[in-house]
């Protein structure tokens, strides 16, 4: 095209849509524009980079599957946030509030082909290093706006307790009935902290945020205060954090989705007073109602490229494989034999998916099995989801 190279022209595409979100967004700050830049180029070289599509025709034109998009909920959240899904923004906007994705038809063994950890990753996983100042071992989670503790979110806690063994369970909340069944279960074990949203959040009311949105804002504000470790509530810990504790960078997240396009909120461990996080918390000062994941997902990926210093970025695996459209494969029924061989890979793993695996998050949202679990069918109906959990039940 008119003779220029395909460099000169991916750098025109990429000043000309960088043009396009400053004139839609011109209050935002200068390093969000920057920060489209750098992901510009990412997500071109890993469009490129990516190994093939096996799905099926009618699969192609969501290739970004992998890193899906939840739709807003008008009810009462009960994972304390919206499950965040990496995508761009203009996808997000096409189907928000439309539908929920649809279950996976890949063919099973395309979960089993996991992401490749990068050498990065690698070293943020497993650097060696025994920090002086360490990430602190309190564990938190948020309950907004829900009076009965689900099922679900005991057995989260229950996981976290068992596999990470915190110095402190934290849950907030707005308001709880303490004589809930799954709640009295951990009454001994985790502490209590109610929140009044217009009191602490009073913006945010005013402008009628969704819940997940002040779930994002108040999980930043906790770790920046305190320090620590943060879950949505349906996160499963399938295995110890402290290796991560002694991060050689105050911020660990994991990416979202095999293609990396985002780095999910769900799981956040951090040192108090993070420069990563002053800046995430910044962001929130251009947030604006209808958005989605920009805040929460695009913006702390984007960052991780510009300030890498700052934040130590994990494989898929660690905490976010298999991603949402794997929850037919998660909760279908076993063969004797299927279950015979997810048995010997949980052996082998020491009760994970993978070798890397430290928890699982259950997609809530989009994985309605869940809402008829209970610890009768966990035990006695093989699924992988069971199986993975069984061990926790009491």
């Amino acid at each position: 095209m008119f003779g220029f190279s395909f460099l000169s022209r991916l750098t025109i595409l990429v000043i000309a849509s960088v043009t396009v979100f400053y004139l839609a967004y011109p209050s935002s700050p200068p390093t969000w524009h920057f920060s489209r830049v750098a992901a510009g180029y990412h997500h071109v070289a890993t469009y490129y980079s990516r190994p093939p599509f096996r799905g099926k025709p009618a699969e192609i034109a969501g290739q970004q599957k992998d890193s899906a998009y939840q739709p807003k909920e008008t009810a009462a959240i009960e994972t304390g946030s919206r499950e965040t899904y990496a995508t761009h923004e203009s996808v997000a906007h096409q189907v928000q509030d439309s539908h929920h994705p649809q279950e996976s038809e890949k063919p099973k063994d395309e979960f089993d082909e996991i992401p490749e950890e990068t050498p990065e990753e690698r070293h943020c996983f497993a650097s060696g290093i025994q920090s002086s100042r360490p990430i602190p071992k309190t564990l938190n989670f948020i309950w907004l706006n829900r009076t009965e503790l689900s099922f679900m979110s005991y057995l989260a806690m229950r996981a976290a307790l068992v596999s990470l063994q915190p110095d402190r369970l934290n849950l907030h909340y707005t308001d709880l009935n303490e004589n809930n069944e799954w709640l009295r279960k951990l009454h001994a074990n985790i502490t209590l902290i109610r929140h009044d949203m217009k009191q602490e959040y009073p913006r945010q009311v005013e402008e009628n945020w969704h819940l997940a949105h002040v779930s994002d804002v108040m999980r930043l504000d906790i770790l920046q205060r305190d320090g620590g470790i943060y879950f949505d509530t349906d996160i499963i810990a399938l295995q110890s954090f402290d290796n991560l504790l002694h991060s050689p960078k105050d911020i660990v997240l994991g990416h979202e989705g095999r293609n990396r396009f985002g780095l999910c909120n769900g799981i956040i461990l951090g040192r108090k007073g993070s420069a990563f996080v002053d800046r995430w918390k910044a962001s929130y000062s251009s947030f604006e109602v209808g958005e989605w994941n920009t805040h929460s997902v695009i913006l702390p990926h984007d960052w991780s490229l510009l300030f890498p210093e700052e934040v130590c970025t994990l494989s898929p695996t660690v905490f976010f494989w298999p991603s949402w459209d794997a929850i037919q494969y998660m909760h279908e029924p076993l063969t004797d034999t299927q279950a015979r061989d997810f048995e010997r890979t949980l052996a082998r793993n020491n009760g994970s998916m993978y070798s890397n695996q430290l928890a699982y998050h259950a997609w809530h949202q989009v994985a309605p099995q869940l809402n008829s679990l209970t610890p009768e069918i966990i035990m006695t109906q093989d699924t992988r989801f069971n199986m993975l959990v069984r061990r926790f039940l009491e």
